[in-house]
């Protein structure tokens, strides 16, 4: 009987160490897997950490393009509305010395159309209205070229390494 119980304690402890062996092993191997794991999310947040600042220069850099084109899109207009009333005072200064030359001559066709500006002789209707038309038509142009140019400048980022 005392064998008997000998060979059960023998082969417990077998069991015991053996079942220690294989622990060691599944802890060994956790560790390694743990590892892994670990390396693997840093260099993900690396390459996140990466992504994010490209993606925020190229953003940054998009802005400032926008920026830049709205800039120069408004001084145009700006140049553009100069022009319009500079044109506009012209032909109200070269109607002054018509209208001072003939007195009680009969008015223009088309004078009852007159556009109001408060800088001398009224433009008669249809010359006003044609300057605001094609100072409207240059504005729509030059907005158009700075889609155009917002857009390649968006197609050129994404396209950038």
């Amino acid at each position: 009987m005392i064998q008997a119980l000998a060979a059960v304690v023998i082969v417990l402890a077998a069991l015991l160490g053996w079942q220690t062996v294989r622990l060691s092993d599944e802890q060994a191997a956790h560790a390694k897997t743990h590892l892994a794991c670990e390396a693997g999310k840093r260099q993900a947040a690396d390459q996140l950490a990466a992504l994010t600042a490209d993606a925020r220069r190229k953003e940054n850099d998009l802005r400032a393009a926008a920026d830049n084109t709205r800039r120069k899109s408004d001084e145009a207009i700006a140049a553009i509305a100069r022009q319009r009333d500079a044109i506009a005072q012209r032909l109200r200064n070269q109607a002054k010395p018509a209208a001072a030359q003939l007195p009680g001559a009969p008015a223009p066709a088309g004078a009852e159309e007159v556009a109001p500006r408060g800088d001398g002789p009224e433009l008669p209707g249809p010359i006003r209205a044609g300057l605001d038309e094609a100072a409207r038509a240059e504005v729509i142009r030059v907005e158009l070229l700075g889609c155009y140019e917002a857009y390649d400048a968006a197609q050129k980022s994404q396209q950038a390494p």
